[in-house]
């Protein structure tokens, strides 16, 4: 039997080459991608249920605020305690009291769930909240756009925000809830609640 040559060795393993281990290497390469793909797919649609499932479960915690907004900038009563007149300190202190009595229903507090602090604030920018003395607008809120807007509007509207806390208690992020306290048209104030964050990010841990 002859010896196979250096040659002859070389062709061998190219054929072996081209005929076993390419195809292997090829059929690796497509199913690497494959896998791949399917992972990315895989991950898309869990990111994406996820995203659903957070909007979702804020929308449900939320709504019950919005509601209680609605409710309140709504009433008759409110109304008329923030259009009384309200120059002197014994005038304000009698306004603060009654919106206490009218914003801090233990019912109603329930029903929503959550710790929050409210925020009346006359035409004139007068402040009333539960926590703290009446007292004058705060030049940081004064200056949010969506304030103004709601400080000059006529018409039924609600905003939504997220910012830094201005109320009297606590330093974590709020949520804001606000719409306007109309008389017929006339502004007569804005009602804001404000929800700290950190009672939702619980939802999710």
């Amino acid at each position: 039997m002859r010896k196979m040559t250096n040659k002859t060795m070389v062709r061998l393993f190219l054929l072996l080459f081209c005929c076993s281990i390419l195809p292997l290497l090829a059929f690796g390469m497509i199913v690497n991608q494959l896998t791949s793909t399917m992972l990315d797919t895989h991950v898309t649609k869990m990111y994406q249920q996820t995203i659903q499932e957070t909007s979702l479960s804020i929308a449900v915690n939320i709504q019950p605020f919005i509601d209680l907004l609605k409710y309140n900038s709504e009433r008759e009563e409110i109304i008329a305690v923030l259009s009384a007149p309200q120059e002197t300190a014994s005038q304000q202190d009698a306004v603060n009291t009654e919106l206490k009595q009218l914003l801090t229903n233990y019912e109603i507090a329930i029903r929503v769930g959550y710790p929050y602090a409210y925020m009346a604030i006359n035409s004139q920018g007068t402040v009333y909240t539960e926590f703290a003395p009446v007292s004058q607008i705060d030049p940081q809120l004064s200056e949010i756009a969506w304030f103004q807007q709601l400080q000059d509007t006529h018409y039924p509207t609600t905003r939504l925000s997220i910012g830094q806390n201005i109320t009297p208690i606590g330093i974590k992020d709020r949520i804001y809830i606000a719409a306007p306290i109309l008389d017929n048209t006339a502004n007569v104030g804005t009602l804001i609640y404000a929800i700290n964050i950190g009672f939702l990010e619980k939802q999710f841990d």
